[in-house]
């Protein structure tokens, strides 16, 4: 029995991989290194999605009351109930408007949809990404 084992193995009949195994073998795992970073990412910008959105209506919420209490739309009506006086005084109207204005919700407002944007932004490329990379797994 030793010694058929000994003949099977003294047998140089292995068979030879392609030379070309070693690259695609490493380019499959390195595509495979790029779709886990690719989830990832997908994971990080939809929970970044979700809380922008979540505090943009916070922001919205903020302005509203902003607004609400600044008077500001107080003015803003006195341009279509009394034009001929705004007309008249449009430089101080205007600068009434600017100081009545919420800058501070406004500025909360704009970068909030601004993260929800990007955020969407990213999340639809790398998802499109992640269709792309999809064939990994027939391929090989």
């Amino acid at each position: 029995m030793s010694k058929n084992f000994d003949y099977l193995f003294s047998l140089n009949s292995l068979p030879k991989p392609s030379n070309s195994l070693f690259g695609r073998v490493m380019e499959r795992i390195n595509k495979e290194i790029q779709l886990v970073a690719i989830k990832r990412r997908v994971a990080i910008f939809s929970v970044s999605a979700a809380i922008s959105a979540w505090a943009f209506l916070w922001a919205l919420q903020a302005a509203e009351l902003g607004f609400a209490q600044s008077g500001f739309a107080r003015f803003f009506y006195l341009l279509f109930s009394d034009f001929g006086s705004v007309a008249a005084y449009w430089n101080n109207f205007a600068f009434s408007l600017l100081e009545a204005l919420p800058s501070t919700s406004l500025i909360l407002l704009l970068a909030f949809v601004w993260a929800f944007i990007y955020s969407l932004n990213r999340l639809a490329k790398d998802m499109k990404n992640i269709f792309n990379y999809s064939h990994i797994r027939h391929t090989l």
